[in-house]
């Protein structure tokens, strides 16, 4: 089965974001949890969180979660936000062994 590692960005002493009473880690934890079980009941790929509740995780941590999982790939989750409501969309953002610095 594929593994996805599921990464809800911030938490815990970094609440990322901030919009009225909205936090990026909280929007993000909630996020993760829902799209780690929608894969999971899916049945081919396995969902694992690098973090379950409202606590920091470091980068370095993360990693090594994702690494003893066997992750075939790493999905991390953060939201941007703004002070006006003009911007819309998403960023994707991938690693690769032929680094490029323009956006494609």
């Amino acid at each position: 089965a594929l593994v996805v590692v599921i990464d809800p960005g911030h938490g815990g002493i970094d609440p990322g974001a901030i919009r009225d009473d909205l936090t990026e880690a909280a929007l993000m934890l909630t996020l993760g949890v829902e799209l780690a079980e929608a894969i999971n009941r899916e049945g081919t790929m396995v969902a694992v969180l690098t973090r379950s509740a409202d606590v920091f995780v470091p980068l370095a941590d993360r990693m090594s979660i994702a690494r003893a999982a066997g992750a075939d790939v790493l999905v991390s989750l953060h939201g941007d936000a703004l002070e006006q409501d003009a911007a819309q969309g998403a960023s994707v953002y991938t690693l690769s062994a032929d680094a490029a610095d323009q956006a494609l």
